[in-house]
């Protein structure tokens, strides 16, 4: 996955690195402290303890405390980011539940209505969880969901 220095999708798009995905350049996935421009800024991280200002708290799409702490459990361990697959696979029959999957048509409405939503958390890398929300959100896009 290409990923840009500040974290931020959209300025791979602009840069000509990366296309947007499905061709809609309105979804953009960034750390909160990029301040992207932005209608809709989703804070996605499961605690509320630092919530940005400007930025909804959606917890439901992050991963649950459990995913959370193996991830901390593999880093501790020397192994991650080789556990990337299998976060991911986890991460991703997360996001089925009903509370993720509304969050997900709720983004997927805003950008069929012309807004720009941003979707960020903490992760300093490409190894996160909203390049997979990300992903989700454009295939619902695609599907029409």
């Amino acid at each position: 996955m290409a990923y840009s220095r500040d974290g931020c999708t959209r300025q791979l798009y602009k840069l000509g690195v990366m296309p947007p995905l499905d061709g809609h350049e309105n979804l953009i996935a960034c750390r909160i402290f990029d301040s992207p421009g932005a209608d809709i800024k989703l804070q996605i991280t499961r605690s509320d303890k630092h919530i940005q200002k400007g930025w909804i708290h959606v917890p439901w799409l992050s991963p649950s405390w459990s995913l959370f702490s193996k991830v901390q459990a593999w880093k501790r361990a020397g192994e991650w980011p080789a556990r990337w697959n299998e976060y991911e696979e986890q991460f991703s029959r997360e996001m089925q539940s009903r509370l993720a999957q509304a969050y997900l048509k709720r983004i997927v409405l805003r950008l069929s209505q012309g807004k720009t939503v941003a979707i960020g958390c903490y992760c300093p890398d490409q190894y996160c969880h909203r390049f997979i929300v990300e992903r989700l959100v454009a295939e619902k896009y695609r599907k029409g969901d």
